[in-house]
């Protein structure tokens, strides 16, 4: 691995990197029908919106910090747990700014907007760990099943 390609990769634009059909939902949803939802989609984050604009992401970690820790009522609306000004990135933004901006405020959901804040998709940190193997395959594929695990023959013999 060097120093240049993994510059490059946080050169590229994010807009390969998300997924375009987000799961999105209203403000009043409620926590419960959230949780549901993502329990049934298998997802960790859901972007909330009103009238196809962004106002915020909703993760499973907000359920467990914002709700579960203060014993808030599940039928609480997902709008009251939201950032002031939600933190987002537009498809020309670089994979670089995406990952500052998801450990500058401990994210690993970024949604990616347009000018006018309508949603266009979602980046996650598994979208850049996914990207990162490609970028590195011989690094990736060539680990032990486990960090502990030393293979007692070559290649399975």
């Amino acid at each position: 691995m060097t120093q240049f390609q993994g510059a490059s990769l946080c050169k590229q634009s994010v807009s390969h990197l998300f997924v375009s059909d987000p799961i999105t939902v209203p403000l009043h949803a409620s926590v419960r029908e959230v949780v549901a939802l993502m329990q049934k989609k298998r997802i960790g984050a859901v972007l909330v919106e009103a009238e196809g604009r962004l106002k915020g992401v909703f993760s499973e970690r907000d359920v467990v910090t914002r709700v579960l820790a203060l014993n808030l009522p599940l039928e609480t609306p997902v709008k009251e747990f939201l950032r002031p000004v939600p933190v987002f990135v537009k498809p020309a933004d670089d994979v670089g700014k995406a990952m500052d901006l998801m450990s500058e405020h401990y994210l690993r959901h970024l949604a990616v907007v347009d000018d006018d804040m309508k949603i266009l998709g979602m980046i996650s940190v598994r979208n850049i760990v996914d990207c990162l193997a490609q970028q590195f395959p011989e690094a990736v594929i060539n680990q032990p099943p486990r960090a502990d695990q030393m293979m007692s023959a070559p290649e399975g013999g």
